[in-house]
């Protein structure tokens, strides 16, 4: 599969790839939804992942090609969607990003929260008795 990534004046989002060296403009989430409410577009790839099954390259704007990965092959622990790039008209590659680290920091919080909480709870008697 090979296909050219279309430039739309209006996407919100941006990714800048490092091994690239490009910057990619995508549509978020929420701007798919307020575009397509029913939901009538097709997405036939991903881009950005680094765990999924490559089934073909796309090209950015600049010439760069970028592989393309399999639908829905990503690490759902570690990666995420975050928008999509128009391919064709109703065609779409979707955007993937790492997102273990917000995820751990996230847990993380969580943790402290519950550990904080306990910790009152147990000793509330002693402390404020």
């Amino acid at each position: 599969m090979e296909l050219k990534i279309q430039n739309k004046l209006n996407y919100a989002g941006k990714i800048h790839r490092k091994n690239y060296n490009t910057t990619i403009e995508f549509y978020t989430k929420k701007q798919m939804k307020a575009i397509y409410p029913n939901k009538n577009y097709r997405v036939v790839g991903e881009i950005g992942n680094k765990t999924g099954v490559q089934c073909g390259v796309a090209e950015n704007l600049d010439g760069k090609p970028f592989p393309i990965y399999k639908e829905k092959t990503h690490n759902k622990v570690t990666e995420a969607v975050v928008g999509y790039i128009a391919v064709d008209d109703n065609i779409f590659l979707a955007v993937v990003i790492n997102v273990l680290i917000q995820r751990i920091i996230i847990f993380s919080i969580i943790i402290v929260l519950l550990s904080g909480g306990i910790t009152v709870a147990v000793n509330y008697q002693t402390w404020f008795g």
